[in-house]
C-alpha cells in the first residue's frame, strides 16, 4: 500500500470513528483535522485558567476575531463577470501567469508569463471572497471555541450559509470554470487551488459542531455540499486532471480530497 493510500485509510478511519450511529462513541473532542484536537482542549482548559503563558496568543485571537466580525456576508452572485454557463453560482477565476499576447488581435490567446501575475485577476472576485470566508469563518470557530460567546458563531454562521446554503447565494459545488485562459480554455484542473482555503474552513466548521448557531440542517446542508465537491473533484475533467498532476497541485489536491472525505 502506498503512503498516500495509508493516510488515506488511517484519515478516513478516524473520520468513520467519530461519526454518530458509526458504532463508535459519538466525538466530543472537535472535529478538526488539521489541528490537533487534544492540544485545542488542553490550551482552552489553561485560557479559562488565565494561564499567563497563553493570554497573549489568546487576546491576539480575539483581537482577529474583531476584525473577522467585520468581515461581511459575501457571494459569487457579486461578480460583474458571467461564467461560461451563464450561471453566477458557478464559481469563476482566470490564471494569473497568464497575459494578453500584443502580437494578437484582441490579446488573445493569452500566453504565459510565470510568476508574473496579471492584474486582472482582481477583477474575478469569487477568488478573493472565497479566501476571505474561509480565513474568517476560521478565525471565528477559534474565538467561539475558547471563549464560548456565541456572536463568533452566529456570524461564522452567516458566512457559511450564505457562500454554501441560501438559494439566492450559494456557490455550485463545482470548479468548472476556476483559473481560465482566455482565447484557450474556459476552465483547468489548475483551478482546483483555487479552494485550498476551504482545509481551513472544515476546521473552522468543525470547531463550530457544538454551537447552537450552527443548526444540523446548516451541518447537514454544508456535509451535502462537501459531499458533492469531493465527487466532483473526483469525477470531472478538470478535478480528474489535477488528480493526476505531479507537481505541488498534487499535493493541495490530495490534502483538499483528504479533508473532505
Amino acid at each position: 500500500m502506498g503512503l498516500l493510500k495509508k493516510i488515506s485509510f488511517v484519515i478516513l478511519a478516524v473520520v468513520i470513528m467519530t461519526i454518530p450511529g458509526s458504532g463508535q462513541r459519538v466525538q466530543t473532542t472537535p472535529g478538526v483535522l488539521s489541528l490537533d484536537a487534544k492540544v485545542l482542549e488542553t490550551n482552552k482548559k489553561r485560557i479559562l485558567a488565565k494561564d499567563s503563558a497563553l493570554m497573549p496568543a489568546y487576546l491576539q485571537l480575539i483581537s482577529d476575531a474583531a476584525q473577522a466580525l467585520s468581515q461581511r456576508p459575501v457571494s459569487v452572485m457579486e461578480k460583474t463577470n458571467f461564467p461560461p454557463s451563464g450561471n453566477k453560482h458557478d464559481y469563476m477565476s482566470i490564471a494569473p501567469y497568464f497575459w494578453p499576447d500584443s502580437s494578437k488581435p484582441g490579446g488573445v490567446p493569452y500566453m504565459n508569463k510565470d510568476g508574473q501575475i496579471n492584474p486582472e485577476v482582481k477583477e474575478y472576485m469569487d477568488k478573493i471572497y472565497l479566501a476571505e470566508v474561509c480565513e474568517a469563518v476560521y478565525t471565528l470557530g477559534l474565538a467561539w471555541y475558547f471563549s464560548g460567546e456565541d456572536k463568533y458563531a452566529r456570524h461564522a454562521g452567516t458566512l457559511l450559509r450564505t457562500w454554501f446554503l441560501d438559494t439566492a447565494t450559494k456557490m455550485n459545488p463545482n470548479l468548472d470554470f476556476a483559473q481560465a485562459v482566455k482565447g484557450r480554455t474556459t476552465g483547468r484542473g489548475y483551478g482546483l487551488i483555487d479552494t485550498r482555503h476551504f482545509v481551513k474552513l472544515i476546521d473552522g466548521i468543525g470547531l463550530l459542531q457544538k454551537s447552537p448557531c450552527l443548526s444540523t440542517k446548516d451541518q447537514g446542508g454544508l456535509q451535502h455540499w462537501f459531499t458533492a465537491f469531493l465527487d466532483w473533484m473526483q469525477t470531472s475533467k478538470n478535478g480528474v486532471e489535477e488528480m493526476n498532476t505531479t507537481n505541488n497541485h498534487a499535493v493541495w489536491y490530495d490534502l483538499q480530497r483528504l479533508c473532505f472525505a
